[in-house]
């Protein structure tokens, strides 16, 4: 019912017996209308128009009267079941469908952190012993650096 993160306007089906608070609001399905699992896919996919339901200023707020507003759709029982297995389905395939690519991307990361670490310990191309240490052109670096500014200086001190 609270909160400014994700926890205003979220749903959950709460298979045991249990008491709330204020905080929360429990709502219970007659069980010969309402599917418990098809309103919770009914709340859940109004994820963010319940949310624009809140009011308040400092933290915006659900309460009993706005969340008693809420309209939900509903079907014949069957027809609900049909629907929250088949939303149940294809989330499960998505689920199953993103994971290689959460891997991919995973290992991605891995990959670009030891390319890098290979890069800057010299490990990622063979070394040419003519070229000077990384240290030495840092300090011939630092001392242009230094003169240019000390010219400047001069120049603005004329």
């Amino acid at each position: 019912m609270i909160g400014e993160g994700k926890t205003r306007g979220q749903v959950a089906i709460l298979d045991i017996p249990a008491a709330n608070n204020q905080n929360s609001a429990a709502i219970r399905p007659h069980v010969n209308k309402v599917q418990t699992d098809w309103l919770y896919e009914a709340l859940a996919s109004q994820y963010e128009a319940n949310r624009r339901l809140s009011s308040g200023n400092n933290q915006p707020a659900l309460n009993k009267s706005r969340v008693q507003q809420m309209t939900i759709p509903l079907p014949p029982l069957a027809k609900q079941t049909t629907i929250a297995e088949e939303i149940r389905r294809l989330r499960e395939l998505i689920h199953s469908a993103s994971r290689p690519v959460e891997d991919g991307l995973a290992r991605c990361g891995s990959l670009r952190r030891s390319i890098l670490a290979a890069a800057f310990s010299g490990r990622l191309v063979p070394q040419d012993p003519s070229d000077e240490p990384a240290s030495m052109l840092l300090g011939r670096m630092a001392a242009e650096k230094a003169a240019s500014k000390r010219s400047r200086n001069q120049k603005a001190a004329s």
